[in-house]
């Protein structure tokens, strides 16, 4: 930026002026990443946000943040709201430990950053098979029907797999 200063002229003092110029760089503000849960069960959702602060005198920074779970990305980018904030949620498909990241892409007045890490785990969610059976009774030596039925777990995922029948304790 180009900057001038001129001194008027005085009964004293003759008057002058003088230029010169500074360079002005774009603010770097990571963004923190929270989530009101760290661990969640397969197939609930998982909320992450990213607040950025502003740096004192400046704007709040505007653009888009992109959550990455173990690197891929979470959704799509997020449009940051007139606090600094940017919200997502999904709904992760592997059960492990991810670290999640938000990227900030910048504005006129801000440099593009990475947050730090935080670690977001998902654990096996719980199946309680029903049994029910075709009669209520049956005569020794008859078939029986029996049907296990695994119940959703959240998030609408049907768990896949084999079901093992037992009489008592014998398979």
């Amino acid at each position: 930026h180009a900057l001038s200063a001129t001194y008027a002229s005085q009964a004293r003092f003759v008057g002058s002026s003088a230029t010169g110029a500074i360079g002005v760089t774009k603010a770097s503000v990571a963004p923190t990443v929270t989530q009101p849960k760290s661990t969640t069960v397969y197939g609930q959702a998982a909320t992450f946000t990213a607040t950025l602060r502003s740096v004192p005198g400046g704007t709040i920074p505007t653009g888009y943040i992109q959550f990455y779970g173990g690197g891929k990305p979470i959704g799509g980018q997020v449009a940051i709201d007139a606090v600094g904030r940017a919200t997502t949620t999904g709904i992760p498909r592997i059960v492990s430990s991810r670290t999640v990241t938000a990227e900030y892409f910048g504005d006129l007045n801000y440099a593009a950053t990475t947050s730090a890490a935080i670690v977001h785990t998902v654990l096996k969610a719980s199946v309680a098979p029903t049994v029910t059976q075709s009669k209520s009774t049956t005569v020794y030596g008859q078939p029986a029907t029996f049907t296990a039925t695994l119940r959703s777990v959240p998030g609408g995922t049907i768990p896949a797999g084999y079901v093992q029948f037992y009489s008592g304790s014998n398979p």
